[in-house]
């Protein structure tokens, strides 16, 4: 039996646990993940999170570190579960 590729969207406000949900779902889903982290450390708190979310994924897993707009225009999805980490929405 063939399974299809599926996608998980985690919704939620900042610091509100959605990158420990996504990657406990990945764990779950025991099939290969790429880990897409669009995040860019802009002062030293974000250098220290995003530093805690790269040792908390596992080796096994393909991570690619790149701005949202490089990454939407270059991915090929390889993977059969594919996590994309911290997207933030600004208004005009």
């Amino acid at each position: 039996m063939t399974v299809a590729p599926h996608s998980l969207l985690v919704l939620g406000g900042a610091r509100s646990g959605k990158s420990r949900h996504a990657l406990e779902q990945a764990r779950q889903a025991g099939s290969s993940v790429a880990f897409l982290a669009t995040a860019r450390a802009l002062d030293g708190d974000m250098a220290i999170r995003i530093a805690r979310h790269r040792a908390e994924r596992p080796a096994r897993w393909t991570t690619i570190e790149e701005p949202l707009e490089r990454l939407l225009k270059s991915y090929r999805d390889e993977a059969r579960l594919t996590t994309l980490g911290r997207i933030t929405a600004a208004s005009e």
